[in-house]
């Protein structure tokens, strides 16, 4: 069956794809459902059409110099950006900082669902010291008279004499610089010192054609107005600044559109500024229909049921084999895409499973009734038993009063029958010492006659 796991709450995302030192998590909260869909193939971040998206990215200052975040916006592939200013505006180096979305996800028609959808994650930020130049030269040795870099902006240069330690600034009228090469010459005598030069130099935009407008700078965003945008004729050696109605810029991306197409001589030419940009990206975000949303969630209850489900009766354990079935059913239905028809078996599997616990809980009613009555009659006998027991016992002593009054008089009869035998006894023995004395009194008597005759 499928695999569903609702997490409320806050849900901690890995952000596969580009990602860059500064950005440390991103976290979406409040999803509708995070986990394997089996749809998809694939672990997803969803939310339902309609409802509020919400992200916390967590970035960290690594750098040396403190920052300020410019603006920061999360774009998906449906061709929508959102932006937000729910951030700190300076982070202090090795701080953390976090930035917040919060967005109303489109319908299906916008973003579809048959697909997981990829987004990018941009934190525009700009260092302690500033915007970034593109293509700035700030101290570059100048004996030679030619510029490592051109073509350059005009008017962009400023050379310095170098003399005992100290710079200074030589008038511009002191020389002849040539934008196109960068090559220049005195006007004059040669200033004492070493030559310096500081100056701003072009970046290729594209080639001229006669039909090409437009062109994109290589890094974005811009720093709105930083822009110098030069036509340079490489048939006259000439670098000429475009005024600003000329061409449109989006500061964003860096696109720059041009009013009129540049000849096949012509190329177009930029200076400018740029913000630094930490990003990150995903690949996993779902917005669901309500009919998935809710075969997704028909789901989760049913595993929770059947995980927790053990059936004792018959009847029961073929319910919960007829669910399981309906409940494979939806899992093919949900994995086809046809969750309306997902929805329904799972429903269906919820029912037959809900079904299957009455009819467990029906069986192991009557059980129950049986044994109460087993010990309700169990206990009846019992008590009659004990009433009997008592009767008996009353019965017994009674019967050992009885006895113990008939004992009482035997013993007294005994002791009188015995007090007369010891009497008798002692008669008897009276008469046999009287019997004795007598029968020595008549030998006495015998013997005296005896002697009496012999005298005689």
């Amino acid at each position: 069956m499928m695999v569903s796991l609702v997490l409320a709450g806050v849900l901690c995302l890995a952000l596969p794809g580009l990602a860059s030192a500064g950005i440390t998590s991103a976290q979406w909260s409040e999803t509708a459902y995070n986990g394997l869909d089996d749809f998809y193939g694939t672990t997803v971040v969803a939310y339902e059409a309609g409802s509020t998206a919400k992200l916390a990215v967590s970035v960290q200052n690594t750098g040396v110099y403190d920052i300020t975040i410019k603006s920061a916006k999360v774009t998906f592939d449906w061709g929508e950006e959102y932006s937000t200013t729910d951030f700190p505006s300076q982070v202090k180096a090795g701080d953390f900082g976090i930035v917040r979305f919060a967005f109303t996800v489109p319908s299906t028609d916008v973003a579809t669902n048959m697909v997981l959808h990829a987004y990018e994650i941009a934190v525009v930020y700009e260092i302690q010291n500033g915007a970034t130049a593109v293509n700035w030269v700030s101290w570059e040795l100048a004996n030679d008279l030619n510029l490592d870099n051109d073509p350059m902006v005009p008017d962009s240069e400023t050379i310095y004499a170098v003399s005992a330690g100290v710079a200074t600034a030589v008038a511009g009228s002191a020389y002849t610089l040539a934008d196109y090469d960068g090559e220049w010459t005195w006007t004059g005598a040669a200033p004492a010192g070493t030559i310096y030069a500081s100056y701003k130099y072009t970046e290729l935009l594209f080639n001229g054609d006669g039909v090409r407008k437009v062109g994109y700078l290589t890094t974005a965003p811009v720093v709105a107005g930083s822009e110098v945008v030069c036509l340079v004729n490489d048939g006259a050696e000439t670098v000429t600044k475009l005024d600003s109605t000329a061409y449109s810029i989006d500061y964003a991306t860096g696109k720059i559109t041009l009013g009129t197409a540049p000849s096949t001589l012509q190329t177009v030419r930029v200076y400018y500024s740029y913000y630094n940009v930490w990003t990150a990206s995903g690949a996993d975000f779902a917005v669901y229909s309500a009919d998935q949303l809710d075969a997704n969630q028909l789901a989760g209850t049913y595993d929770s049921m059947y995980r927790s489900a053990t059936f004792d009766s018959t009847e029961g354990l073929q319910l919960e084999q007829e669910a399981e079935t309906l409940a494979d059913l939806g899992d093919v239905e949900y994995a086809n895409g046809n969750f309306a028809a997902a929805e329904g078996y799972y429903q269906q599997a919820i029912d037959t499973m809900n079904e299957a616990i009455a009819a467990d809980t029906s069986l192991n009613t009557g059980v129950e009734d049986i044994l109460i009555g087993l010990g309700t009659g169990a206990g009846a006998w019992i008590d009659s038993q004990a009433a009997k027991g008592d009767a008996e016992a009353t019965k017994l002593e009674a019967e050992a009063d009885r006895i113990a009054a008939l004992t009482d008089a035997e013993a007294n009869k005994l002791n009188a029958e015995a007090g007369f035998a010891d009497l008798y006894g002692v008669f008897l023995i009276l008469i046999g010492v009287a019997g004795v004395l007598a029968a020595a009194g008549g030998i006495v008597w015998s013997v005296s006659r005896l002697v009496a005759a012999r005298r005689m």
